[in-house]
Order: C-alpha cells, then sequence, then structure tokens
C-alpha cells in the first residue's frame, strides 16, 4: 500500500467492537473507507464482524485482547503498524462492562471491574495512541460515555460513576491537545438495545421497547469522525433532556428516574 492510499484510508481501532455499539461503529466506518481494527475479549464475534465488513470490500483486521491490560493494549498497537502499515488516526473507546446493583449493597469487587476496564482502560488505550497522532498533526478520538454520566439512575450507581469519569476525563484531554490536530468527541447513549442492556432490563420489558438500536449510535460515531473536529453528542438526542431536567429541578428528574426504573 503506498502512502497516499494509507492517508485516504487511515486505521480506525474500535474496542469492544464484537457486537453492539462497537460492531455498529466498526460496519460504518469501514463504510466510510477506514481500515478497521476489531479488538474485543471474544474473537469469534470479532470475526463476524470482520467476515461482514470484508463482503463490502472494507479492511478488517481482528485483534483478541482485554483492554484491562498493559500487554494487550500494546499487542493491539504493534498489530497496527506491523499488518497494516500504519499508525492508529481513530480510536473509537467503546469497551465496558455492565452490572446492576444497589449503590451500597453492590460488592466492592464490582466497582473496581468496571473501573478497570470502563475507565483506566480507556486512558491506557488513549495513552498508547494519542503520541502517535501528535507527532502527526491529526487524530480523533472518540469516548463512549452514557447520558447517566449526567444523571444516574439507581441501581446503576458502578457503571455511570465509570461513564462520569469518561467524560471528565475527555474534557481535560480536550484541553490539553487543543491546537495539535487531535480531537477528542464524546457520545453519550441513551437506552441502547445491545446485548449487555437487554440482559439487565429482563424484567422490565416495557423500558426495553424504549431502548434505541446501536446501529443508529454506530452511524452517528462515524459521522463525527467525518467531521473531523470535536464534539459532544447525545444519542437519541432527546436523552440528553435528563441533563437539562436535573438543571431545572433535580428532584423532578430523581423523581422521573426512579418511576422509569422501578426502584
Amino acid at each position: 500500500m503506498t502512502e497516499r492510499s494509507r492517508e485516504t484510508h487511515p486505521v480506525a481501532l474500535v474496542t469492544g467492537a464484537g457486537t453492539g455499539i462497537g460492531a455498529a461503529a466498526a460496519r460504518e466506518l469501514a463504510r466510510g473507507g477506514h481500515r478497521v481494527i476489531l479488538m474485543g475479549r471474544r474473537r469469534e464475534p470479532l470475526e463476524q464482524v470482520a467476515e461482514r465488513i470484508r463482503a463490502s470490500r472494507g479492511d478488517a483486521l481482528v485483534f483478541a485482547g482485554d483492554v484491562s491490560r498493559d500487554s494487550d493494549i500494546a499487542g493491539v498497537a504493534a498489530a497496527s503498524r506491523r499488518d497494516f502499515g500504519s499508525e492508529v488516526e481513530v480510536l473509537v473507546n467503546n469497551a465496558g462492562v455492565l452490572s446492576a446493583g444497589r449503590a451500597l449493597e453492590a460488592p466492592l469487587e464490582d466497582y473496581r471491574r468496571h473501573m478497570e476496564v470502563n475507565f483506566f482502560g480507556l486512558v491506557a488505550m488513549t495513552r498508547a495512541v494519542v503520541p502517535g497522532m501528535v507527532a502527526r498533526g491529526r487524530g480523533h478520538i472518540v469516548n463512549v460515555s452514557s447520558v447517566g454520566a449526567w444523571k444516574s439512575p439507581p441501581t446503576y450507581a458502578a457503571y455511570n460513576a465509570t461513564k462520569a469519569a469518561v467524560a471528565r476525563f475527555s474534557d481535560a484531554l480536550r484541553q490539553e491537545l487543543h491546537g495539535t490536530g487531535v480531537q477528542v468527541s464524546v457520545v453519550y447513549p441513551g437506552l441502547i438495545a445491545t446485548d449487555m442492556v437487554t440482559r439487565e432490563l429482563e424484567n422490565n420489558p416495557g423500558l426495553r421497547r424504549l431502548a434505541t438500536p446501536p446501529e443508529r449510535v454506530g452511524r452517528v460515531i462515524a459521522r463525527v469522525v467525518a467531521g473531523g473536529s470535536s464534539r459532544e453528542v447525545a444519542v437519541p438526542r432527546w436523552a440528553g433532556v435528563m441533563a437539562g431536567l436535573n438543571r431545572v429541578s433535580f428532584r423532578m428528574a430523581d423523581a422521573v428516574l426512579r418511576r422509569t426504573f422501578r426502584s
């Protein structure tokens, strides 16, 4: 591959790419001309996503690994250079774990696991690729947070605490990278119809029916990257209303969440 074609087909690394939002984002980025690295803990679903991308004449590389392991983070960065001959130019930090539990009853290990994957893994992956982006004067980091970072429903303290940390980390990083050519965006999904969410909401079918398809989030991520500038966006847009309601009356926002999630 020539240097020119590498520039026109940049490498995008998507974590948590085997299912849900990550898989949808990877397909959309490939459709937009990116060479995509699919990273996740289970190889089989990654291969299935890669097959769909290749069937559409896209270029996909599978890397089975865990963002909470430093060796896997180093390995995926090396794989980009070795197999694609390029550094990562777009990073979609999507990998995450989700489990419900009352704030004072969930085991501390649940909090630690959420933080290790959802936050520390994201930070470590970002630190691995940003220096190369800065050196080239271009790049885009898209961090997947959650509308729960603005206002957390009951029983999701661990998950949404990590997503709030992701949002504030992104704020600081955006300011620090200003003027380098590296953009930092945050996508705030609402209730999304992923396998992970479906399992957690199995006892609340009414709420589950309101969930947004992950393909919609994938399209938004691809548009954010194509736009080439830092953005913050809720998906769907109306999901961000809770943040506004919280500013008007946090008691009303609390009541809405308690009723919605039947806590």
